[in-house]
């Protein structure tokens, strides 16, 4: 049994964030590999080119692109409980509440709700 904590899919692989690491899965989830080379992801998501972002456990974002190595980023607030991604524009649901970043946490806009 694989214990996910966030699974998300892009194309033909399926990704699944665990207490081992990132796990991958090529073979629509019949099987799944830990990425030794991933960071330990809470939370992950994708963009429909195959990039990927996450947060890992201790709220540090991590963004990889197509066939290149994760690089890190600041940080969110908080226990995140929901990630996206929209091209270079990352959001997030934190302490929060709803914020987003278009560098990689160096600054967020918290969006508001209109009354």
């Amino acid at each position: 049994m694989l214990n996910a904590r966030d699974i998300l899919a892009v194309g033909d692989q399926l990704f699944a964030t665990t207490a081992e690491g990132l796990a991958t899965s090529n073979d629509g989830g019949a099987t799944f590999s830990v990425d030794p080379d991933a960071p330990s992801l809470y939370v992950i998501a994708g963009d429909g080119s195959g990039a990927l972002a996450g947060v890992d456990t201790t709220g540090t974002i991590w963004t990889r692109g197509v066939g290149q190595e994760w690089v890190h980023g600041h940080t969110v607030e908080g226990t995140p409980q929901a990630f996206a991604v929209d091209g270079a524009r990352l959001y997030v649901a934190d302490d929060r509440g709803i914020s987003y970043t278009d560098d990689a946490g160096a600054t967020w806009v918290v969006l508001k709700v209109r009354t």
